[in-house]
C-alpha cells in the first residue's frame, strides 16, 4: 500500500512537472513570437523611413541634375556668343587690313 501511495505521488509530481514545463515552453514561445512581431514592426518602420528618405534624396538629385544641365546649356550659349564676338573682331581686323592695303 505504501509503495502504491509513493508511486501515485511520484506520478502526480511527474505530471505537475510536465505541466509546468509545458506552460513554461508555451509562455516562452509566446514571448519570443511577441518579440519577433515587435522587431518586425520596428524593421518595417525603419525600412519605410529609409525608403522615404531615398525618395527625397532622389527628388533633390533630380532637381540638381536639371539645374546643372541648364547651367551647362547656359555656359555653352555664352561660349558660342563669345566665339561669335571673337570671330567678328577677327573679321573686322581682316577688313581693316584689306582696307589699308587698298589705300
Amino acid at each position: 500500500a505504501l509503495q502504491r501511495a509513493l508511486t501515485s505521488q511520484i506520478e502526480d509530481n511527474q505530471e505537475k512537472v510536465n505541466e509546468a514545463m509545458d506552460k513554461f515552453q508555451r509562455e516562452t514561445r509566446e514571448r519570443m513570437e511577441q518579440h519577433r512581431r515587435e522587431i518586425r514592426g520596428e524593421v518595417q518602420e525603419v525600412q519605410g523611413r529609409m525608403k522615404r528618405r531615398i525618395e527625397e534624396i532622389g527628388k533633390v538629385a533630380e532637381v540638381e541634375a536639371k539645374r546643372f544641365k541648364q547651367a551647362v546649356l547656359s555656359f555653352r550659349q555664352e561660349i558660342a556668343l563669345h566665339n561669335s564676338s571673337v570671330q567678328s573682331i577677327f573679321r573686322d581686323i581682316d577688313s581693316l587690313k584689306s582696307h589699308r592695303r587698298s589705300c
